[in-house]
């Protein structure tokens, strides 16, 4: 399977706060088999709220970076086709992150993690919950 994590499902990765996630997530994370993307837009976004105190963890982001690619992590890069396909995705969302990463994960054909109840609710295709 080919999955990109979700900006909370990779700082609970991250930080060892497992107790965020369900066991058939983890165990997807550490299955060798699993494709595992993450968006550089997360880490811009981990980084914005660092810097607004919006974060009780300090994460630097050049380490989550190394971390991330230590561990076999693909890196998505946000391209201008992927804001264009974030901007055609339909309803409103309370975090623009996640139009961008909707928008990733449907132009690589991967499975997005979330954590987000309203991400959720919706019942987007592609979409599970972590």
């Amino acid at each position: 399977m080919k999955i990109l994590l979700d900006t909370q499902v990779l700082k609970a990765w991250l930080t060892h706060d497992l107790s965020r996630l369900s066991a058939q997530t983890i165990a997807l994370l550490q299955d060798t088999g699993t494709e595992r993307y993450y968006s550089n837009a997360s880490i811009w976004e981990l980084s914005l709220k660092e810097a607004l105190g919006a974060s009780n963890v300090k994460l630097n982001p050049h380490e989550v970076v190394n971390a991330l690619k230590a561990q076999g992590f693909v890196e998505l890069p946000l391209t201008l086709s992927v804001v264009w396909g974030a901007l055609r995705t339909p309803g409103t969302f309370g975090d623009p992150f996640d139009r961008l990463l909707l928008a990733q994960a449907k132009q690589k054909d991967l499975k997005l993690l979330t954590v987000d109840p309203l991400m959720l609710q919706r019942e987007l295709p592609g979409v599970m919950a972590a």
